[in-house]
């Protein structure tokens, strides 16, 4: 939505919440339909809601944290989750046609942030695991596993 359509839905937000205006009373001081205020005052809404749930995860992420062994592999497979889930939350906004994107919802924010951190751990794992020989530094002939 471009900025001028979020002001536009912000100021009609106003009018409604602190003035009490009818959707047909604002739409006619903007000469637009009423139709139009509701879709614009209801993306205000969605957006608000959007704002106050990032704003709880921002809290809890930074209250409470979380203490997890995992395997190289089983970061690898998280990793894989979530680009699958990316990868869909994608198809989904392209099939919406931009309304509403969902790669800006708390869990798609949430699973761009897990995906690089885990990609950040897998990389010092393998590093780590170089620097101490415990991965095979030689790499494995597949044309001979027959």
């Amino acid at each position: 939505m471009s900025e001028q359509r979020i002001k536009l839905a912000e100021e009609i937000a106003k009018l409604r919440e602190q003035q009490g205006m009818t959707f047909k009373a604002i739409g006619e001081m903007y000469q637009i339909s009423p139709g139009k205020v509701s879709y614009l005052y209801q993306d205000f809404l969605r957006r608000r809601r959007l704002a106050r749930v990032r704003e709880m995860y921002q809290q809890e992420n930074r209250q409470l944290t979380v203490s997890v062994k995992m395997t190289l592999g089983e970061i690898v497979v998280l990793r894989r989750i979530l680009a699958f889930y990316q990868t869909w939350v994608r198809r989904e906004s392209l099939r919406r046609r931009g309304e509403n994107p969902l790669f800006q919802e708390p869990d798609c924010v949430t699973a761009e942030y897990l995906s690089s951190r885990f990609g950040e751990l897998e990389k010092e794992k393998r590093r780590r695991a170089q620097e101490n020989k415990v991965l095979s530094p030689k790499p494995i002939d597949i044309s001979k596993m027959d």
